[in-house]
């Protein structure tokens, strides 16, 4: 697993089976571990065979077939990542052989239509996925001897053809809040779901078989194509009703939302959820919570409203040296929250003591006290 990712991308475009392997063997190992530095380098092997198939009018030169284990593991990476680009790498792909290489009705083929016909609103590519199994009646018993060459797929092809291609939107409807519109507050609800019970197989959204954040980024992506009226109000309200949000519990869901870099209509939309319709007047810090604490502590500030300003928010010791970089970004104007779990920059624990923490926002600068008591 640490050669494949040692490979960071994977750029031999005459190779189209290695970085299918490379995808395939990276995602297996981010399932594996959780880690997610898997999940980047294959997210950088896709990005660079999406650029390259954006910039050439010729798809494939060769390897027709091997093209479709590229096909299988770019869809197996969406079903994680939620990545929306790969809806239109694979309809790049399939529209290219469907002109070009009309009588190599692929096994593979037949899972990128289906995997289509799933996600468009286009009859043709269900059509088209019939055609493309249809030719492999009478060989099942073939296909499925050598799996690793066709079974796979054509298992795929026949689970999106089941649901006429409708398979991946009804199992990934999410609804978390069940007000039937698809909106920020499904991604709330399925937030606080996951603090409630993060083994709850229902909100493992991307399917990776294990709930995280990685999640509620691919609800977020799949909102942002698929999602529906921008009312919050009673469902919402409703919501926050039915977890008893503690303080602590507030801050910990803002600190979650702090990491999928919503849009300033998305925040407006959750501090309306979350009872703060107001934005700051000004830049503030707030005092961590709790303080003491052991090892976990969260920081909170507001971006007044006007427009986005650079934060950085750095932990630093009694003695004036850096910790942590806890943030170092543009943010757009609103109130956020921030972990600290009591780690320096390079992920190791730190003693306890006082520590100190520095907001810088534009004109402004603020500096408060913490103690870590172990």
């Amino acid at each position: 697993m640490e050669f494949a990712r040692s490979f960071g991308g994977y750029p031999d475009y005459k190779q189209p089976r290695g970085a299918a392997f490379q995808v395939l063997t990276l995602l297996a190992a981010y399932q594996c571990t959780g880690d997610d530095k898997y999940l980047l380098t294959a997210k950088t092997t896709f990005d660079t065979w999406y650029s390259y198939f954006r910039s050439t009018s010729i798809k494939f030169t060769q390897g027709y077939f091997m093209v479709g284990f590229l096909l299988e593991a770019f869809i197996d990476y969406y079903e994680i990542s939620g990545e929306s680009n790969v809806v239109d790498f694979v309809k790049q792909a399939v529209d290219w052989m469907r002109a070009n290489r009309p009588e190599e009705k692929y096994s593979n083929m037949a899972h990128g239509i289906g995997f289509l016909a799933a996600q468009l609103d286009d009859p043709s590519y269900a059509a088209l996925q019939k055609e493309y199994l249809a030719s492999w009646k009478g060989t099942w018993s073939n296909a499925y001897k050598d799996f690793g060459l066709h079974g796979r797929s054509l298992a795929l092809a026949l689970y999106y053809l089941s649901y006429e291609g409708q398979g991946y939107e009804l199992r990934m409807t999410g609804d978390y809040d069940g007000d039937e519109v698809l909106t920020i507050s499904d991604v709330i609800a399925l937030l606080l779901k996951g603090m409630q019970d993060d083994s709850d197989p229902e909100i493992d959204f991307n399917r990776d078989g294990r709930y995280s954040i990685l999640d509620a980024i691919a609800l977020l992506l799949y909102i942002r194509e698929h999602g529906g009226g921008p009312s919050l109000a009673a469902a919402g309200k409703d919501l926050l009703a039915e977890f008893h949000l503690s303080p602590a519990d507030r801050a910990n869901l803002l600190e979650k939302l702090n990491r999928l870099d919503l849009t300033a209509s998305e925040w407006e939309r959750v501090n309306a959820l979350l009872g703060r319709t107001e934005l700051p007047r000004a830049v503030t810090l707030a005092q961590n919570r709790p303080n003491p604490f052991n090892p976990t502590t969260t920081i909170s500030y507001g971006i007044p409203q006007g427009q986005a300003l650079e934060v950085k928010l750095v932990v630093y010791n009694l003695r004036g040296m850096m910790v942590k970089v806890l943030v170092e970004k543009v943010k757009e104007p609103g109130y956020y929250s921030v972990f600290w779990d009591g780690t320096d920059n390079q992920g190791k624990a730190v003693g306890s003591g006082v520590y100190f923490y520095r907001l810088t926002a534009g004109d402004f600068s603020s500096v408060r006290k913490m103690v870590l008591m172990k």
